[in-house]
């Protein structure tokens, strides 16, 4: 079980970005991934990102989302992946991946106080824990 943070984005639409790239980049339908977001706000930037990034790089893998579920709380299921980029979810359980990925910006506190909880939390149940600056 780990879990990678980054950090270091200056705003929202750098996060959906590089949040995307790290989904689409070994993207398999099969993948069962969840990704959790802040409010219903930053799903449709996501939906528009998704279609921006499609038209940029004409790969019909970013018109795929079939195996993507977002949450605004706390996942409650297993999934191959768990991308976060939330105020809400300060705790998982070990079960629930072996590979998360927790995003955040200087331009949002909540999302930044909410990643440093988890973080603890995860250390508290040994999660091998990475830190990437962006």
């Amino acid at each position: 079980m780990s879990a990678t943070f980054y950090s270091g984005f200056k705003d929202t639409d750098s996060v959906l970005s590089f949040l995307m790239d790290n989904i689409y980049s070994a993207f398999q339908m099969r993948s069962n991934i969840c990704v959790v977001l802040k409010d219903s706000q930053s799903k449709q930037d996501f939906e528009v990102k998704q279609k921006q990034k499609y038209f940029e790089n004409s790969k019909i893998e970013y018109l795929y989302a079939k195996n993507i579920e977002f949450l605004e709380t706390e996942p409650q299921q297993h999934f191959d992946e768990i991308h976060i980029f939330s105020d809400k979810v300060a705790n998982l359980d070990i079960n629930l991946s072996k590979n998360v990925y927790v995003y955040t910006t200087s331009a949002d506190e909540e999302v930044n106080k909410a990643s440093r909880t988890l973080y603890t939390n995860l250390k508290l149940k040994n999660f091998e824990l990475k830190h990437e600056a962006i």
